[in-house]
């Protein structure tokens, strides 16, 4: 983990809110998305499950 669990959850209460607002606004889907799902892996990152770029060489291998 890159942060303690306190900050961590403060974190993660942010993201919800964040998340929320993204939804009530009037961006189109794909960008709602984008948003949301780069937000979510950065907040992975700090709690240590998400490693940049792991998952696209994984896909490389598997082709």
């Amino acid at each position: 983990m890159k942060t303690n669990s306190e900050t961590l959850h403060v974190i993660e209460n942010l993201l919800q809110r964040y998340a929320q607002e993204i939804e009530a606004s009037s961006a189109k889907p794909l960008t709602k998305k984008i948003y949301i799902k780069n937000t979510q892996n950065f907040v992975r990152w700090i709690a240590g499950d998400f490693h940049p770029g792991k998952g696209v060489q994984a896909n490389r291998k598997g082709r």
